[in-house]
Protein backbone atom coordinates (compact mmCIF):
# COMPACT_ATOMS: atom_id res chain seq x y z
CA UNK A 1 0.00 0.00 0.00
CA UNK A 2 1.11 3.51 -0.58
CA UNK A 3 -0.85 6.92 0.30
CA UNK A 4 -1.24 10.74 -1.12
CA UNK A 5 -0.85 13.63 1.47
CA UNK A 6 -2.60 16.73 1.32
CA UNK A 7 -2.02 20.24 3.00
CA UNK A 8 -4.92 21.97 3.75
CA UNK A 9 -4.43 25.59 5.18
CA UNK A 10 -5.13 28.97 5.52
CA UNK A 11 -3.57 32.48 5.88
CA UNK A 12 -3.98 35.40 7.44
CA UNK A 13 -5.12 37.21 3.97
CA UNK A 14 -8.62 39.06 3.66
CA UNK A 15 -9.34 36.52 0.63
CA UNK A 16 -8.43 33.47 2.97
CA UNK A 17 -9.87 34.63 5.61
CA UNK A 18 -13.65 34.79 3.77
CA UNK A 19 -12.90 31.61 1.88
CA UNK A 20 -12.00 30.16 5.37
CA UNK A 21 -14.93 31.56 6.88
CA UNK A 22 -17.82 30.28 4.48
CA UNK A 23 -15.39 27.02 4.16
CA UNK A 24 -15.22 25.73 7.48
CA UNK A 25 -11.67 27.17 8.49
CA UNK A 26 -9.70 26.15 5.42
CA UNK A 27 -8.77 28.11 2.02
CA UNK A 28 -6.38 26.22 0.23
CA UNK A 29 -5.51 22.58 -0.79
CA UNK A 30 -2.30 21.17 -2.16
CA UNK A 31 -0.66 17.51 -2.63
CA UNK A 32 2.28 16.86 -0.22
CA UNK A 33 4.71 15.26 -3.13
CA UNK A 34 7.15 12.64 -1.57
CA UNK A 35 9.82 14.91 -2.12
CA UNK A 36 7.91 17.83 0.40
CA UNK A 37 7.22 20.05 -2.20
CA UNK A 38 4.07 20.95 -2.73
CA UNK A 39 1.87 20.77 -5.89
CA UNK A 40 -1.27 22.81 -5.93
CA UNK A 41 -3.00 25.50 -8.38
CA UNK A 42 -3.17 29.08 -6.45
CA UNK A 43 -4.31 32.67 -7.78
CA UNK A 44 -1.49 34.51 -6.83
CA UNK A 45 2.55 34.49 -7.97
CA UNK A 46 4.99 33.15 -5.46
CA UNK A 47 8.52 34.58 -5.11
CA UNK A 48 10.93 32.28 -2.67
CA UNK A 49 15.10 32.65 -2.31
CA UNK A 50 14.51 34.87 -5.43
CA UNK A 51 12.53 32.64 -7.74
CA UNK A 52 9.06 33.64 -9.27
CA UNK A 53 6.55 30.57 -8.91
CA UNK A 54 3.71 31.93 -11.19
CA UNK A 55 0.06 31.22 -10.68
CA UNK A 56 -2.12 28.33 -11.72
CA UNK A 57 -1.22 24.77 -11.12
CA UNK A 58 2.07 24.87 -9.99
CA UNK A 59 4.84 22.48 -7.86
CA UNK A 60 6.10 25.07 -4.68
CA UNK A 61 8.70 24.50 -2.22
CA UNK A 62 7.53 23.60 1.56
CA UNK A 63 7.20 26.56 3.47
CA UNK A 64 6.57 28.61 0.46
CA UNK A 65 3.90 30.99 2.22
CA UNK A 66 3.22 31.27 6.31
CA UNK A 67 -0.25 29.43 6.84
CA UNK A 68 -1.83 30.46 9.86
CA UNK A 69 -3.27 26.72 10.10
CA UNK A 70 -2.44 23.77 8.06
CA UNK A 71 -3.41 19.86 8.49
CA UNK A 72 -2.46 17.32 6.46
CA UNK A 73 -4.53 13.82 5.69
CA UNK A 74 -3.09 10.88 4.16
CA UNK A 75 -5.32 8.67 2.51
CA UNK A 76 -4.19 5.12 1.43
CA UNK A 77 -4.26 3.84 -1.80
CA UNK A 78 -2.38 1.50 -3.51
CA UNK A 79 0.77 1.67 -5.89
CA UNK A 80 -0.79 2.35 -8.95
CA UNK A 81 -3.63 4.10 -7.96
CA UNK A 82 -0.75 6.58 -6.67
CA UNK A 83 1.55 6.61 -10.08
CA UNK A 84 -2.34 7.20 -11.25
CA UNK A 85 -3.01 10.01 -9.32
CA UNK A 86 0.48 12.06 -9.73
CA UNK A 87 0.72 11.49 -13.27
CA UNK A 88 -2.78 12.94 -13.87
CA UNK A 89 -1.81 15.93 -11.53
CA UNK A 90 1.37 16.27 -13.59
CA UNK A 91 -0.31 16.59 -16.34
CA UNK A 92 -1.92 19.92 -15.30
CA UNK A 93 0.97 21.81 -14.56
CA UNK A 94 0.86 24.81 -16.28
CA UNK A 95 -2.61 25.72 -16.05
CA UNK A 96 -4.43 28.31 -15.13
CA UNK A 97 -6.04 29.30 -11.66
CA UNK A 98 -9.77 29.57 -12.19
CA UNK A 99 -9.97 33.03 -11.66
CA UNK A 100 -14.30 32.93 -12.07
CA UNK A 101 -14.20 30.08 -9.85
CA UNK A 102 -15.73 32.02 -6.72
CA UNK A 103 -18.30 32.73 -9.08
CA UNK A 104 -19.29 29.20 -10.21
CA UNK A 105 -20.58 28.86 -6.59
CA UNK A 106 -23.33 31.48 -7.17
CA UNK A 107 -24.17 30.87 -10.86
CA UNK A 108 -23.18 27.27 -11.73
CA UNK A 109 -19.91 25.69 -13.49
CA UNK A 110 -18.73 22.09 -14.52
CA UNK A 111 -15.85 21.78 -11.97
CA UNK A 112 -14.85 18.76 -14.09
CA UNK A 113 -13.09 20.91 -16.91
CA UNK A 114 -10.08 20.96 -17.41
CA UNK A 115 -8.99 23.98 -18.96
CA UNK A 116 -8.28 25.96 -15.28
CA UNK A 117 -8.36 24.77 -11.92
CA UNK A 118 -9.18 25.47 -8.15
CA UNK A 119 -6.44 24.11 -5.67
CA UNK A 120 -9.49 21.94 -4.08
CA UNK A 121 -10.91 21.10 -7.90
CA UNK A 122 -8.02 19.52 -9.13
CA UNK A 123 -7.47 17.77 -5.80
CA UNK A 124 -10.65 15.60 -5.93
CA UNK A 125 -10.40 15.75 -10.20
CA UNK A 126 -6.98 13.69 -9.40
CA UNK A 127 -8.39 11.36 -6.70
CA UNK A 128 -11.20 10.46 -9.40
CA UNK A 129 -9.27 9.92 -12.01
CA UNK A 130 -6.80 7.46 -10.44
CA UNK A 131 -10.08 5.56 -8.86
CA UNK A 132 -9.16 6.45 -5.88
CA UNK A 133 -12.28 7.81 -5.19
CA UNK A 134 -15.72 7.37 -7.14
CA UNK A 135 -16.79 9.92 -9.34
CA UNK A 136 -18.59 12.75 -7.04
CA UNK A 137 -21.86 13.63 -6.91
CA UNK A 138 -21.88 17.54 -6.49
CA UNK A 139 -23.55 20.50 -8.22
CA UNK A 140 -21.20 22.73 -10.24
CA UNK A 141 -18.04 23.72 -8.60
CA UNK A 142 -19.09 23.06 -5.06
CA UNK A 143 -15.56 21.10 -4.37
CA UNK A 144 -14.36 23.80 -1.73
CA UNK A 145 -11.54 22.96 0.48
CA UNK A 146 -13.82 21.88 3.66
CA UNK A 147 -15.58 20.01 1.35
CA UNK A 148 -12.64 18.15 -0.13
CA UNK A 149 -11.72 17.63 3.67
CA UNK A 150 -14.99 15.65 4.18
CA UNK A 151 -14.34 13.32 1.50
CA UNK A 152 -10.64 12.71 2.58
CA UNK A 153 -12.49 11.96 6.36
CA UNK A 154 -14.62 9.91 5.54
CA UNK A 155 -12.06 7.83 3.06
CA UNK A 156 -10.50 7.27 6.76
CA UNK A 157 -8.01 10.12 5.87
CA UNK A 158 -6.51 10.51 9.59
CA UNK A 159 -5.95 14.48 10.53
CA UNK A 160 -2.22 15.17 11.42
Amino acid sequence: MSEVVFQLSRDDTLGSDLISWFDQGFSHVDTRLDSGWLLGARDDVVVVDNRLYPSGVQIRPPGYRKFSKTMLFAIECTFEQKDAFNTYQRSQLGRPYDSKAIWGFVFGRDWREEDSWICSELAAASLEQAGIIKKLYLEANRITPGALALVLSALGGSPH
